[in-house]
């Protein structure tokens, strides 16, 4: 005991001691809450970024937060390149049919579909979207819970070239739809 309360009497340790603090806080504040978690039922893939579930005995639709995945099924656009390959990355991370998800800010939207972040065992899909390559980071507020991590990823994604960011058509749809997004006033 002694020790301890001279080496805690050294301010440089005292610093390091609050720093390794802080930096644990930090690091904790990324993981889930397993009562976060809600269980729900896996039924279907409907394209890369959203699924059917059941959820109290309910079907319900969910989109995933943060990502878009390139379309294959919207009713104005064409199929766009890596879209059937993103559906078939979804199918197959669903090994299971007993899943997790996890609600941001808001749980519905416009369309009244579900909005969640979902879970096989530990494994996010959203993340693995973004990790493979097959999602683009697309946030709205307030749902912005994973914002910051998914877009640090996203960003190597984009730099290493993999799945959808090495297709010079991908990457300047991108940019066209953020400068629109930028200028317009709605």
């Amino acid at each position: 005991m002694r020790l301890l309360n001279l080496l805690i009497g050294c301010d440089a340790l005292k610093n390091i001691l609050i720093i390794t603090i802080i930096f644990i806080i930090i690091s904790l504040n990324g993981f889930v809450n397993a009562s976060e978690l809600t269980s729900a039922t896996f039924n279907r893939v409907v394209d890369g970024d959203t699924i059917e579930i059941t959820l109290d005995n309910k079907r319900e639709t969910v989109r995933l937060l943060l990502v878009d995945t390139p379309e294959t099924k919207h009713p104005k656009l064409k199929a766009q390149p890596l879209g059937k390959e993103a559906t078939e990355f979804t199918k197959k991370f669903f090994t299971k049919k007993d899943i997790k998800i996890e609600y941001d800010k808001q749980q519905r939207d416009k369309y009244k579909r579900l909005l969640a972040y979902v879970y096989v065992d530990d494994k996010m899909l959203n993340r693995a979207l973004i990790e493979a390559g097959f999602a683009r980071v697309y946030g709205i507020k307030p749902n912005t819970k994973y914002l910051k991590q998914f877009k640090s990823i996203e960003e190597q994604m984009r730099i290493k070239g993999v799945g959808i960011w090495r297709i010079n058509w991908y990457r300047d749809w991108e940019t066209d739809r953020k400068s629109t997004r930028l200028n317009s006033s709605h």
